[in-house]
């Protein structure tokens, strides 16, 4: 099926993945429904819960033999796939079928910045993409200045000096003034960093929320060190965020 189902449609509380695969059969029964599960990576996460990761994946396997028409994807992050793998008996096909999706390199980089922001109606130059990449791709390489060509894009480096360099040119320019390349404080300005650019982001953020609410600055940064990040736990890791309980 390539429809996403409306909230409230489903079983608020399906007892198992088996009567919530013969709810969405009900929807549309000549339909072949993907069941999508992703995060996967939170199963591990909690490991006095092993017992009921075995029984959920072995209830995913019993549904999927049950039920010829429904299809599941599992997205689950590399650095858990590992976890994973003792369960692979377990699953549907043994994991035959595998897709693994490749952080942005260069070329593809450079197509995605320059149409999203011509979808925008801020075009950019060619000039102005190289150094944008630039900016994305040189690494430090050693303790006299040396730089080398990374391989990937980071994706959340790229959102946030894209986004700024977005608001730099859809700001209003001066009268009589017209923005070019040369102008871009973000592309020209060699003393602000990349980790600069992610700083000015979050305390950006933090100023609005505290705005929007009138919440205290401390209070809020307190809650996102204590909330969304742990020390117990990998720097390339985040704990998962738990939804609140509906009322």
């Amino acid at each position: 099926s390539d429809t996403v189902v409306a909230e409230g449609v489903l079983p608020a509380a399906s007892p198992d993945l088996g009567q919530l695969a013969a709810s969405l059969h009900e929807l549309d029964q000549e339909a072949v429904t993907v069941l999508i599960l992703d995060q996967l990576e939170e199963l591990f996460d909690d490991q006095a819960l092993w017992r009921e990761r075995g029984e959920f994946l072995a209830q995913l396997r019993r549904t999927l033999d049950d039920q010829p028409w429904l299809r599941a994807v599992l997205a689950i992050r590399s650095d858990y796939l590992a976890s994973l793998l003792p369960y692979e008996r377990e699953l549907p096909g043994r994991m035959l079928i595998r897709y693994g999706l490749e952080s942005l390199r260069e070329k593809p980089a450079r197509e995605a910045i320059g149409k999203t922001f011509q979808g925008t109606g801020a075009a950019l130059t060619p000039g102005e993409l190289d150094m944008i990449l630039d900016r994305l791709l040189n690494l430090d390489a050693g303790p006299h200045g040396s730089q080398v060509r990374g391989q990937y894009v980071n994706l959340i480096q790229l959102q946030i000096l894209c986004r700024r360099l977005w608001s730099e040119k859809s700001a209003p320019a001066p009268p009589g003034a017209s923005a070019t390349a040369d102008d871009s404080r973000v592309l020209h300005d060699s003393d602000v960093r990349l980790a600069d650019y992610m700083r000015f982001f979050v305390d950006d953020a933090v100023a609005a929320v505290a705005a929007q609410t009138q919440s205290d600055e401390g209070v809020i940064r307190s809650w996102l060190k204590d909330r969304l990040t742990s020390s117990g736990r990998p720097a390339a890791r985040r704990p998962p965020v738990r939804r609140p309980a509906a009322p």
